[in-house]
């Protein structure tokens, strides 16, 4: 039986592996080629968040005792964004009459799409009165889904629009009244008392 000669067995290993480095050269190309043609979907982005515009409308003086005032802070917002934004949380301080309170409150309302909304925070301020008020806070906002996802995966916080105002207290009290019923039936009581007393 013929034995192979060496140089012919170098060959055909030569061929072989020749052959697989461009099977897999092939293959390659092909894969290549192949992710190049099937574009990935991007995902769409989400529209800009633009800020909500804040305004202090006016500061009531609606309760009052010899220990503190109690007041109303009126807030109105504006929503620049096509979408609604739920007002989520509040802090806040009011300087007045030397007196000063500071707090959180929710809000518990939804800023319309394209539209106003109006919020109140109640002060409980020490002394008080009426006067100048310096008043400053923000407003929690959450954005709609997409918005939140993406700042969720940045790490981004949660957006809060600031608020500040002064001015002079708007009093909201209405002043006490004598009632004409109580003073009538003292007039009476006394007439009647007078008709009783001996005649001299």
């Amino acid at each position: 039986m013929p034995l192979d000669h060496p140089r012919n067995t170098t060959r055909e290993r030569r061929l072989t592996t020749f052959s697989l480095r461009l099977f897999v050269g092939l293959v390659g190309i092909l894969s290549l080629t192949g992710c190049v043609s099937m574009k990935p979907s991007l995902p769409k982005l989400p529209k800009v968040l633009q800020k909500p515009e804040t305004e202090v409308a006016r500061v009531d003086l609606v309760e009052r005792s010899n220990e503190a005032s109690r007041y109303f802070v009126t807030v109105i917002l504006k929503n620049p964004n096509d979408y609604p934004l739920p007002l989520t949380h509040a802090s806040y301080s009011l300087k007045v009459a030397g007196g000063m309170y500071a707090g959180d409150t929710v809000p518990n309302a939804t800023l319309p799409a394209n539209g106003t909304v109006s919020v109140q925070f109640s002060a409980a301020v020490p002394g008080g009165g009426e006067g100048a008020y310096d008043t400053s806070g923000s407003i929690q906002i959450v954005p709609p889904g997409k918005i939140r996802e993406l700042m969720y995966e940045l790490g981004v916080p949660i957006p809060r629009v600031g608020f500040s105002g002064t001015g002079n207290i708007v009093t909201a009290l209405k002043p006490k009244k004598e009632s004409t019923k109580i003073a009538g039936k003292n007039n009476t009581d006394k007439t009647n008392d007078d008709a009783k007393s001996p005649s001299n």
